[in-house]
């Protein structure tokens, strides 16, 4: 598994402060009253006042995690343009919802490649496909340290759904620096908090849930859910 992207998604409130900006400070404001206190229960201060500031701000969790097979090749452009197109359905679906618009703010890589992401938006948004309607813009590109919604967004892959995934996946294959049985500790402490904070829904079109943190892995064909589940004593 690879972590892809980090993307920041909100809503457009009209005239005056953006939610973005009071998020932003309070962000800060809470970083600022942990950074005092040290070892485990810094630690644990910050987790509980992040995942408090997610829900106090109704924050959503649409994510896409994909594992490559084993020994094949990966298609890094094509897996990340088909990701954050369907991201942007999840986020469409999200503003119908809402009766809301909004636009997605990606982390930037270069000029090519985010040039290919917008692209392909474009092409669903204005072909025949006529989709993403309550997207005001194509997706746009900022740098992490000037966003704090990039930043939270950077925590939460960083920290808990890139180290999670690649325990739940890919230990069966993988001895590196990357496969860490104490991310099994993230999984029975922060795992129902995560599969609560996505946005699912059930599509008519296809009969199933999407939405949330979704899963393709081609190794092994297993379940996103056991993202966010305890490990079973096997796999400890």
């Amino acid at each position: 598994t690879r972590r892809k992207w980090k993307t920041e998604i909100f809503k457009s409130e009209g005239p005056g402060i953006s939610s973005f900006t009071r998020l932003r400070d309070r962000t800060c404001a809470k970083l600022q009253r942990v950074e005092t206190k040290s070892g485990t229960e810094t630690r644990l201060a910050s987790w509980t006042t992040f995942f408090g500031l997610l829900r106090r701000h109704h924050i959503k969790i649409v994510a896409r995690i994909w594992i490559k097979a084993l020994g094949e090749p990966v298609n890094g452009t094509a897996v990340y343009t088909s990701s954050i197109q369907r991201i942007c359905d999840y986020f469409e679906h999200y503003l119908v919802t809402e009766g809301s618009a909004g636009f997605c703010i990606a982390d930037s890589r270069n000029k090519s490649k985010n040039s290919s992401v917008s692209h392909s938006v474009f092409t669903q948004k204005f072909g025949s496909a006529n989709r993403y309607q309550h997207l005001i813009e194509l997706p746009t590109f900022g740098h992490s340290d000037n966003h704090a919604g990039l930043q939270i967004c950077d925590i939460i892959c960083s920290a808990l759904l890139y180290p999670i995934a690649c325990r739940v996946y890919c230990a069966e294959h993988v001895d590196n620096v990357h496969v860490q049985p104490r991310a099994d500790y993230l999984r029975c402490r922060y795992g129902l908090q995560l599969k609560d904070l996505q946005h699912r829904y059930s599509n008519p079109e296809t009969n199933r849930y999407d939405g949330g943190v979704v899963v393709s892995d081609a190794a092994n064909r297993r379940s996103g859910s056991l993202m966010f589940q305890p490990p079973k004593a096997t796999e400890s």
